[in-house]
């Protein structure tokens, strides 16, 4: 069996000591998004992508929704599921608020989030194509249910069985942007 690898990264001067900005990161996502066939299975710690925001850069989400529209239009059997973690990872209760008000926007609040222009656009059910997704555990412990929440922290998205990324980017400009 053929294996393809290449490293991709996002890197500039703060990050690196280089004199430019590198975001094959982001590249690697977008052009897999865009030729993805089938199904996209995205795991990452932060979904924090918001088209046409002067503040959140990152061309994630619009490359999605250009794939969405796309399997719309041409009633593509196509799905995309992204599991996040059920809560951000940080004891400020500002952060935890501040990094939900912004993964909110990104997925379904706001005019400018994924779901309201996949709505906007004529896809009037964004849940047949992209669901998000949050996972916890349970068991029975002393004859009592307890559950916990697990805290996804990959960066991962497998594309139509054929391609992945893994590695330490999460979906935000901090990661794929390299400024």
């Amino acid at each position: 069996m053929r294996v393809d690898a290449q490293c991709v990264r996002s890197a500039a001067g703060w990050s690196c000591g280089i004199d430019f900005e590198e975001s094959s990161i982001q590249n690697a996502y977008i052009d897999m998004i865009e030729n993805a066939q089938h199904f996209i299975y995205i795991e990452n710690q932060f979904f924090v992508s918001i088209a046409t925001d002067t503040t959140i850069t990152n061309l994630i989400a619009d490359a999605l929704y250009r794939r969405i529209i796309r399997a719309a239009t041409h009633q593509e059997k196509f799905r995309v599921y992204v599991v996040l973690p059920l809560l951000p990872g940080f004891s400020n209760e500002n952060a935890v608020q501040a990094v939900l008000y912004f993964i909110m926007r990104s997925i379904n609040k706001g005019e400018t989030s994924l779901y309201q222009r996949l709505i906007r656009d004529g896809v009037y059910n964004p849940e047949d194509y992209i669901t998000f997704y949050g996972m916890r555990n349970w068991d029975i412990l002393m004859g009592k249910l307890v559950t916990e929440i697990i805290y996804v922290h990959s960066k991962l998205m497998i594309v139509d069985d054929r391609m992945c990324i893994c590695g330490s980017a999460n979906i935000n400009d901090r990661s794929l942007l390299g400024e």
